[in-house]
């Protein structure tokens, strides 16, 4: 007896092939870039763990869950990663400004507001 091929972690075989060969379906669960929190929320503690250990292109283990078993593909994994000083400083200052910005717009809404004298034609009436 010729022994059978065992897909096996990490291999290169198309995701259609090993759907269409296990009769399994993609679910899409997450598509497009995501932060990793969101992730998180989508995906669940177990899955989410082996999500962020894989790289661009990698297929995860088998993983076994109540509503199934699962292959995670990542098309691509960008780590999240901190702000330098240099460029969370800009960042806050933008913020700030932009927050200024947008209270002197609804203070002067506001004061418009309150001395605005509307004057109705008596034939509108």
């Amino acid at each position: 007896a010729r022994p059978t091929r065992r897909a096996r972690p990490g291999g290169r075989a198309p995701v259609a092939a090993v759907l269409a060969r296990f009769g399994g379906r993609d679910t899409a669960r997450t598509q497009g870039e995501e932060f990793y929190f969101a992730a998180k929320i989508h995906l669940g503690d177990a899955l989410f763990a082996a999500a962020k250990a894989l790289g661009d292109g990698a297929v995860s283990a088998p993983i076994a869950q109540p509503d199934g078993i699962h292959l995670l593909v990542m098309s691509s994994n960008h780590r999240p990663r901190p702000y330098s000083y240099e460029e969370a400083r800009t960042q806050v200052a933008s913020d700030r400004q932009t927050d200024a910005v947008a209270r002197y717009e609804a203070a002067d809404a506001k004061f418009l507001h309150k001395r605005a004298n509307i004057l109705i034609a008596q034939d509108m009436r």
